[in-house]
Parts: structure tokens; C-alpha cells; sequence
């Protein structure tokens, strides 16, 4: 196999599009999460502290902190991503300053 730096590039672009994704579907998998475990509680368990607030408001209360655990859980995954799309940048940039460095002058 011949080395190839189109491939490398390609995979960090495909990297840092997930990266940008990754935080849209974590935020809406632990509002949609959330907002349903808060709702079902606030449904099924009427007393203790559930039982002062209609459950529609527990389960939109749960639905918030649900959006900013996901964005926080999303941002985390997304630098991740980021982190590795910069390394296989780097790997290519070395290859050329490798490559000019090691021609004949």
C-alpha cells in the first residue's frame, strides 16, 4: 500500500463534520431521554417531590437539564474528534516539511 494524503484528509474532514454532528445528537438523545424519565416519575410517583408540580412542568424541567447535560457530553465527544482530525493534519504537514527538508539542493 503507497502512502496516500488525500485519505488522511479526507478522514480528518470526515472527523470534524461528525465533530459538528455529535453535539446536535447528544443534546437531542438527553432532552428526549430526560424529559421522558422525568415525565414517567412525575406520572407514576405523585408523591414526594413530584407532587406539587404538574407533570408537564417536571417533564420540561427535566428536558432543560437533559439539552445542557447533552450540549456538555456533546462539546466533550466533539473536541475529542476535533483532537483527532488535527493529528491527522499535523501527520501530513510533517510529510511535506519531511519531504522538502530532505531534498537535494
Amino acid at each position: 500500500m503507497k502512502y496516500n494524503e488525500q485519505i488522511l484528509l479526507k478522514g480528518a474532514a470526515r472527523l470534524e463534520s461528525r465533530a459538528s454532528w455529535i453535539i446536535f445528537w447528544a443534546a437531542t438523545k438527553y432532552t428526549v431521554l430526560t424529559f421522558l424519565a422525568f415525565g414517567l416519575a412525575a406520572l407514576f410517583n405523585p408523591t414526594g417531590f413530584f407532587r406539587q408540580l404538574p407533570v408537564p412542568t417536571v417533564a420540561t424541567v427535566g428536558a432543560v437539564l437533559g439539552l445542557i447535560v447533552g450540549i456538555l457530553v456533546g462539546l466533550d465527544r466533539a473536541f475529542e474528534l476535533r483532537l483527532q482530525a488535527q493529528q491527522l493534519v499535523a501527520l501530513v504537514q510533517i510529510e511535506h516539511n519531511t519531504k522538502r527538508s530532505s531534498l537535494p539542493s
